[in-house]
């Protein structure tokens, strides 16, 4: 579920294992059309893309920590963090940068996503099509799934709630890293201050042709040009034993917050009470077929396909709490809806728990 590190500060965060989620499948992807499947709502990617439409952040104690592993299974996730080193393109002591040009494509084709192979991750492994930096991935790609056992809550959780956290943690170790192994505090200045004045929007001829910069390489590297391998790894070995209570204290007061949230939703993803009263919600009809409809809730990449009696008896849930609409439907209706039932309904956007005043 999630690489060893973070998974073992966040059980000592939480106090409890994260339920798997099992319907996000890499190995068998959960996103690519059955074999003689037509894709008219737009709802697959493409089969030799995957999700692995997204460059990476590879803050320096992850870069380090794929450097570092030995593991034959990493032999080739490790070929390719060493050719972006080599490359010198966003090589800095925080960490491996996506290019820019890379970037801005990706911010603004918001429908290439995991259709476009211009957008294919330079770790992904085309043979066996699997991720080569899967051990230490970070934290967009730790926490992103494209269906949830529990819907827009599993959602919630892991991209509202531990994404944010997971990324605060990797920039602010990301700096602290800098400043335990003696960085030049010029070289830190150069580096910050070049992060700061970034304009995302806006390309250099270099950025555009992915050119190394061996001034702005020589500003923030500062004593430690030329060994960055070295570096990585140092960051790596900096941050290995760190427990969460170590981290926390690095980090400071933005994670104390951001793990609080996160601690109040993983309650939240693990409380299965149905509310006291739902509503229908608003949501998309994608597919009628007979006796089956698909519908589009909190996310189109994770449809839900529901018999059409279960469609036809949503209505009763207006004006009247849970309990009392179930009982209705299997009066008038002779239609009995589980608990089960109803909590992913709810889960996935088709009820709703009703506004102020509802």
């Amino acid at each position: 579920m999630l690489p060893s590190l973070y998974a073992a500060w966040l059980q000592e965060l939480l106090g409890g294992p994260i339920p798997a989620e099992t319907r996000a499948t890499c190995a068998e992807c959960a996103m690519l059309a059955k074999p003689g499947e037509q894709d008219r709502e737009g709802l697959y990617f493409n089969p030799v893309m995957k999700c692995c439409s997204y460059v990476p952040d590879l803050h320096n104690f992850l870069a380090g920590a794929i450097l570092d592993d030995d593991d034959p299974q990493m032999a080739e996730g490790r070929k390719t963090v060493e050719a972006r080193i080599r490359a010198g393109v966003g090589v800095t002591p925080l960490g491996l940068e996506p290019p820019a040009d890379y970037t801005l494509l990706y911010r603004h084709g918001t429908e290439a996503f995991g259709r476009s192979q211009t957008l294919r991750c330079p770790h992904y492994i085309e043979a066996g099509g699997r991720c080569g930096i899967w051990k230490h991935r970070e934290s967009t790609c730790a926490t992103w799934f494209c269906k949830y056992e529990r819907g827009s809550l599993g959602h919630l959780f892991w991209r509202e709630h531990l994404h944010p956290l997971l990324a605060a943690v990797e920039h602010h170790l990301a700096i602290w890293c800098a400043l335990e192994l003696g960085l030049e505090l010029d070289a830190l200045h150069s580096l910050l201050a070049e992060a700061r004045a970034a304009d995302p929007e806006s390309l250099q001829p270099e950025q555009i042709d992915r050119r190394p910069e061996p001034e702005k390489q020589r500003r923030i590297w500062g004593n430690w040009r030329g060994r960055e391998m070295e570096w990585y790894r140092a960051c790596a070995g900096r941050v290995r034993n760190l427990s969460w209570r170590d981290t926390a204290a690095i980090c400071g007061c933005e994670v104390a917050v951001l793990a609080r949230l996160a601690q109040k939703a993983y309650r939240e993803l693990l409380d299965p009470q149905l509310p006291e009263r739902l509503e229908p919600a608003p949501f998309e009809l994608v597919q009628i077929e007979t006796g089956r409809l698909r519908v589009v809730g909190y996310s189109r990449l994770d449809p839900l396909d529901l018999p059409a009696q279960v469609f036809q008896v949503l209505h009763y849930f207006r004006g009247r709490n849970t309990r009392a609409a179930v009982q209705a439907i299997q009066q008038e209706e002779n239609i009995a809806l589980s608990d089960d039932l109803i909590l992913k309904l709810k889960d996935f956007g088709i009820l709703q728990a009703p506004g102020p005043g509802g």
